[in-house]
């Protein structure tokens, strides 16, 4: 999850506990643990600040309060939050009817916790294909599909250029082969 750099200490002292999101739909589930990062695309390697999810939800702006507001991080009141807000979303955005979505989290360490990082076995050997994550489009689980992590799989990087070989949509084509390039790059560092 991407943060402004400042609000990294915060998160880490606890002052931050709350994040509000222009998502179409939920980008995190409850119980996830996520890097929270300045900058896309930061792998386990190089990520300092973890956080747990606790729950999820959607809120319309105009229901928040200065306790929303202070858990945010920066802010003592809701006018404070709402200046912040429009610094982030642009001028004119703040819109009490708005629908945002609150990720409310905690802090869980510089490190992945170790029972997300565990390498999954079965009394010594390899599971193979399990679930592990959940998947949702729209808020409704997605089934039959499989997950990548090119920042952590040399395999994984490999699918996803075979994908950006074979697609039509040259777009996707792109932005595929960009994002594993900016991967590859960052693992050269």
């Amino acid at each position: 999850m991407l943060f402004k750099d400042y609000h990294i200490d915060q998160i880490r002292d606890g002052e931050k506990t709350v994040t509000r999101r222009e998502w179409e739909h939920r980008q995190v589930k409850p119980g996830g643990v996520y890097i929270a990062a300045t900058e896309m695309f930061v792998s386990d390697d190089e990520a300092d600040c973890y956080v747990r999810v606790t729950d999820v939800y959607e809120q319309p702006l105009g229901d928040m309060d200065d306790e929303d507001a202070r858990r945010e991080g920066d802010y003592e009141t809701l006018e404070e939050f709402r200046d912040g807000y429009e610094r982030v979303y642009a001028e004119g955005s703040w819109d009490p009817e708005k629908v945002v979505w609150v990720v409310e989290f905690e802090y869980v360490g510089r490190s992945r916790p170790e029972e997300q990082t565990k390498l999954v076995t079965d009394g010594g050997e390899e599971k193979g294909l399990f679930d592990k994550y959940v998947v949702e489009k729209d808020g409704e689980p997605v089934e039959n599909c499989f997950v990548l992590e090119p920042e952590n799989d040399e395999a994984a990087r490999e699918a996803v250029y075979e994908y950006a070989r074979a697609t039509d949509n040259q777009k996707l084509a792109s932005e595929l082969r960009g994002w594993v390039l900016a991967i590859e790059e960052a693992m050269d560092e």
